[in-house]
């Protein structure tokens, strides 16, 4: 049965190469030599296993041989059509996953073929014996120039200076630098962190980092170098798994990155569960540092900052921001003071407290800042917007510094439609941090309530400390078209673009504008 099937193998192969032109064109076109050697070994290789005289231990060893020339010649032929198809490397995928195959089963089929190899020398004689092991020797030798040789050359390509020879897998990050888009990043801040990480981070809490893809950014050297599990890697999980899914993951770790707004950002590492948040130098020149000098507001009362060198900051995100309802977002654009936001439909959280619990938490104390953040949001997200006001009030108060307190206690205003307080509130976060990002912030919602003056002075407010924040340019390209002023609108317009660039959050709207204003 078994010499059957291998005579069939072999007669299929050949009625595939002698019926289909293209497969015998592609055969004779390319790397000729390669295919008719495999072809004829494997022709060879099925002979010897249909002979009867073969010891069982030679003809597994053949048997290996065949299989991996057969895999081998079978994608010298075909490929499986994925994501790649069309292009340049369309075969890429196909003669890597099986290559590995291939190669795996002749080295397999060396080591089982050995002992007979060492025992048929011996009785040939020393000079048989020295002439073959000096030529394994040799082929040994070979095997090992790229471990030794190829290894450093393929780090020179990517880092001028490289450490010497070690088993430590990470101590290229020591000297490692490199540019990322007009950005040079080095790697040692990132190498004594992920130190740090794997020596005092224990279980498998979700570490929020960038979700810049591995081969040139090097966005998810945190989840490959300690195995701590991330919001989402696109490049590959994208083959994998539901595109779109995997693109809205994408887009809310960019959102938690460069968002100016803590509340959003909040919701968003509730939504996730996020145990740390990892701030390091390519999340800053991804990201900018404005939306991540935002985390440094959001330390104390949602944030603790537990590791802190010259570039990297790691922060554990307290239990209370569990509570925030993950599908609770705030909307980039306010809604009109005449509308109430709609109240989302809460997602149930089983490790997040009971309001019962929360609002015993805040009796006890109406101006400790977790309960009373916590507690507001839980009556935000059922649309109780008074109790929500009344919930917060004493805490943001007495605290007048938590910046993120008193922005979700704007937030809630706004959305009961009770404006001035909630301008009055927007307008002490940033007495507490008087940052673009909480400039910003109010800018925005000034700007949904049409006060369009008012808008256009905060927001050159904001340019004034930091005129490299390009979602300034954008709103105020917004209030001067309003103001029917089409000339600065286009001028603020092509400056979110220039400093943004393409596929930023709004340079859709921002071309549109400019089409719209020729």
């Amino acid at each position: 049965m078994l010499r059957l099937a291998l005579a069939s193998v072999v007669a299929l192969l050949l009625i595939i190469v002698a019926s289909q032109p293209k497969l015998a064109q592609g055969l004779w076109a390319s790397a000729l030599l390669e295919k008719v050697g495999l072809l004829v070994l494997l022709i060879a290789g099925a002979r010897v296993l249909l002979s009867r005289r073969l010891p069982a231990a030679a003809w597994v060893a053949v048997w290996l041989a065949v299989l991996a020339w057969a895999v081998s010649f079978g994608i010298e032929l075909f490929y499986l059509r994925d994501h790649l198809d069309g292009g340049t490397a369309y075969r890429m995928n196909t003669v890597f996953k099986f290559g590995l195959q291939a190669w795996i089963l002749m080295a397999l089929a060396a080591a089982a073929a050995l002992p007979g190899l060492a025992r048929g020398l011996r009785r040939a004689g020393w000079l048989a014996q020295t002439l073959v092991w000096s030529a394994v020797a040799a082929l040994v030798a070979l095997a090992l120039i790229f471990p030794l040789v190829g290894t450093p050359s393929r780090l020179a390509t990517r880092f001028p200076a490289s450490p010497a020879p070690t088993l430590d897998g990470l101590a290229f990050m020591d000297l490692a630098t490199y540019d990322w888009q007009g950005h040079t990043i080095s790697l040692a801040a990132d190498a004594d962190a992920i130190g740090w990480l794997n020596e005092h981070i224990s279980g498998t809490p979700i570490v929020l980092q960038s979700s810049l893809e591995f081969y040139r950014a090097y966005g998810v050297r945190i989840a490959a170098n300690t195995g701590l599990p991330t919001i989402v890697s696109p490049l590959h999980a994208s083959e994998q798994h539901d595109p779109e899914r995997v693109a809205d993951r994408d887009r809310d770790v960019q959102t938690i990155y460069s968002t100016l707004d803590p509340s959003q950002a909040l919701q968003l590492l509730a939504k996730y569960h996020v145990g740390y948040v990892y701030v390091g130098p390519i999340e800053r020149a991804a990201y900018g540092e404005p939306g991540a000098a935002k985390f440094d507001q959001m330390e104390g009362a949602y944030l603790t900052l537990l590791y802190k060198n010259e570039a990297v900051k790691i922060y554990q995100v307290n239990q209370n921001v569990y509570s925030v309802a993950p599908n609770a977002l705030i909307a980039t654009q306010p809604p009109a003071p005449a509308q109430a936001a709609p109240a989302p439909t809460p997602v149930p959280n089983p490790d997040a407290p009971t309001i019962e619990a929360l609002e015993r938490q805040s009796a006890a104390d109406p101006t400790a800042s977790g309960p009373a953040f916590a507690l507001a949001q839980r009556y935000r997200d059922i649309g109780q917007l008074d109790k929500a006001a009344t919930a917060i009030e004493q805490a943001a108060r007495a605290h007048a510094d938590d910046v993120a307190l008193n922005q979700l206690w704007g937030d809630i205003l706004r959305d009961a439609g009770r404006v001035d307080e909630a301008e009055a509130a927007y307008r002490a976060a940033i007495a507490a941090n008087p940052t673009a990002g909480n400039y910003n912030k109010l800018g925005v919602e000034l700007l949904g309530w049409g006060k369009l003056d008012q808008a256009a002075e905060v927001f050159h407010q904001a340019l004034a400390i930091d005129a490299n924040v390009a979602e300034l340019y954008y709103h105020l390209g917004e209030v001067y078209e309003q103001q029917g002023q089409p000339a600065q609108a286009v001028e603020q317009y092509r400056a979110y673009l220039n400093i943004a660039g393409a596929g930023a959050q709004f340079s859709e709207q921002a071309n549109k504008a400019l089409e719209r204003l020729k």
